[in-house]
Order: C-alpha cells, then structure tokens, then sequence
C-alpha cells in the first residue's frame, strides 16, 4: 500500500526558513527518516541543519523532512507525482535519500492504491483503519494492555507478548533468483527517483 501524504514537512526549530518551500535541503526515506516517536530538536535533521549552519558560513540551510513511515521507492516515487507538485515554488537544491531498507523484500509490481473488494487489504476501508490517527489510539488503548510478566519495546511500541524465535538457517531455492531481479527492480526504481528530482533542479546526495 502507497501512503499519499497529505501533511505539510516535518521542520524543525528553530530554523533558518520560515515557509516549507524555502527549505533547500529535503530528506526522504522511511521511519528512520520520518522519526514521528522522536522528540523536535533530537532529530538526525535537525541536528544535521544546526552543524551545517556552524561549520559552512556560506547561506543558511534549511531542511524539511518529507519521510514517511513504511515507504519504499514506490512511496518516494508517488511522492514525487502526488505530494511534492502541490507545494507551490517548490525548488529544493537537495534531496538527501536514505532508503533501501523497506525495498529489501521481494516485490516487482506497485499495489493498487485502493481494491474495489471492501474484504480486501487494500481497499479503502483498510486504508482509512490503517492510516487512522483516532484508529491508532482506540488500538493502543484496547490492545496494549499492561502485562507484569513480560514488557518488550520493540519498534516504538509495548510488545506484551514472548517473542517468537527462528531456527532457519538455510534460504529457499528460490531466494537468490528473486534477490537479483529483486535488485535489477530496485536499481529501475531508483533511476526514475533521481529522473523525477532532477526536473526540480535539485542534486541527491
């Protein structure tokens, strides 16, 4: 599923630009870009901002982050398409990229953003539970229920159950064939990443 993001950047104060569109430097990659359990001022953006203001001297910089949890390069790219062209005199000079993680698995096609089956996982019923804000507390509240034996904090949230353990230690037959066109995939993705950047003008780093 392709989470449109529809919210303004992520920036940080204080900053160097008072507006979104004046940030010259844009971040995009997944959680560990969007950082939404990290507290503003302890972000590696905002302290990446702060160091370039104090060793450059040249022109301030200011950066925007544009990360969102749980995107691949399909994200980035409907980013590129669906977010990025409704932000007016949008310019950025950079587009620093920390990706690949979430593109690791072994997927060739873009899912459809919505199936017409309301059964399905990608309808939009699914996507309205699974990008709910209101859907995220109620979740919380009525799942994460206190648990003396054991408490875990995994991936930002209170995991109250033994964790599972593996005992593979051998890949698939199939695992090294997918893992190069899986490869081949990513490289073509990344190539129209940095095609649709440079129609902004913008340098990746």
């Amino acid at each position: 599923m392709v989470v449109i993001c529809s919210r303004i950047f992520r920036t940080y104060k204080p900053s160097s630009c008072k507006e979104k569109n004046q940030a010259n430097l844009i971040t995009v990659g997944g959680s560990t870009t969007e950082q939404k359990y990290i507290s503003e001022g302890q972000t590696w953006q905002d302290l990446l901002e702060k160091a370039l203001n104090q060793t450059t001297g040249i022109k301030p910089v200011c950066i925007a982050n544009a990360g969102v949890d749980g995107h691949s390069t399909f994200g980035h790219l409907a980013s590129f398409d669906l977010w990025f062209p409704n932000i007016k005199h949008f310019k950025p000079e950079f587009f620093l990229f920390y990706l690949g993680g979430n593109d690791a698995s072994f997927r060739f096609e873009e899912l459809p953003y919505f199936d017409k089956n309301p059964d399905s996982k990608h309808s939009l019923r699914s996507f309205l539970i699974e990008n709910s804000a209101l859907y995220a507390v109620y979740k919380k509240i009525t799942k994460q229920k206190p648990n003396q034996d054991i408490n875990l904090f995994a991936w930002h949230h209170l995991v109250n159950k033994t964790p599972k353990t593996y005992s593979e230690f051998s890949l698939s037959e199939t695992s090294e064939n997918l893992s190069k066109q899986n490869a081949v995939a990513f490289k073509t993705r990344m190539t129209a990443l940095l095609n649709k950047m440079s129609k902004y003008g913008g340098k990746p780093i």
